[in-house]
């Protein structure tokens, strides 16, 4: 099972795709960045892929701001 975190957008842009367990860290390069592309709204979405019943994730967000 992969999770897809995007910009919403009207052509969503694509942050990232997680498959596995690990740990990522953005603040040395300055966090992500919203391209800001046309019918932005603001939000993040959270998709999942390849899913199967039964599945199940857990996402911890760290937001230093």
């Amino acid at each position: 099972m992969q999770v897809k975190i995007a910009f919403d957008h009207t052509d969503d842009d694509t942050i990232l795709v997680l498959d596995g367990v690990g740990e990522m860290d953005f603040k040395r390069d300055g966090g992500l960045q919203d391209p800001a592309s046309s019918g932005g709204t603001g939000d993040i979405k959270f998709t999942t892929v390849n899913t199967t019943a039964n599945d199940s994730y857990t996402i911890k967000l760290d937001i230093g701001i």
